[in-house]
């Protein structure tokens, strides 16, 4: 009787929570699939975590303000909160394929590190800081002609990934909103 309520109500266009869970779990599996064989690069906030670092705003202090607002002791990863997606899904890949690249001041690159290390179980030589996202395309680019393996570039910022596909070979993109239902 459940079975028949759950039909009709799909046939009207509604959209069950238990649909949802089984897109996002084939969507999770799709993506540990494709990244066999490959070099699998990961930013970190906003990929791996939660970007949202306060309360009531994204970020504890203005932007320009990171890099001053840590060298006064303050961490603005304090309370974060990372993706248990994330930490599923490197329990099914190779982590010798996995890298870390995200932008960074250099004030927050340790205690970012180490965020890495202790939840993610990468070794900290795999977790690569930039000072601009841009920088992110010399890396991979230096990444593919060293290692001559295909990339995955997963993160949540929608135009270097594009900028990634266009001007680099072997990179392929993936925006972390491709895992949602």
């Amino acid at each position: 009787m459940f079975y028949t309520l759950v039909e009709k109500l799909k046939s009207k266009g509604r959209v069950m929570l238990e649909d949802l869970f089984d897109e996002y779990r084939q969507n999770v599996e799709k993506f540990i699939e494709r990244t066999k064989g490959k070099l699998t690069v990961f930013d970190f906030d906003g990929t791996l975590s939660q970007f949202q670092y306060t309360l009531d705003r994204m970020l504890p202090c203005l932007d320009k303000d990171v890099q001053v607002y840590t060298l006064a002791g303050h961490n603005m990863y304090e309370n974060v909160h990372l993706l248990k997606t994330m930490q599923y899904i490197f329990s099914k890949i190779e982590h010798e394929n996995i890298w870390i690249l995200t932008q960074t001041v250099s004030a927050l690159e340790k205690i970012k590190t180490d965020i890495v290390v202790q939840n993610f179980k990468i070794p900290a030589d795999k977790v690569i800081h930039v000072k601009s996202s841009v920088e992110k395309l010399d890396v991979l680019k230096t990444m593919h002609e060293k290692y001559q393996t295909p990339i995955i570039f997963i993160e949540d910022n929608a135009q270097i990934l594009i900028r990634a596909e266009d001007e680099l070979e072997g990179i392929s993109g993936y925006h972390i909103s491709c895992l949602l239902p």
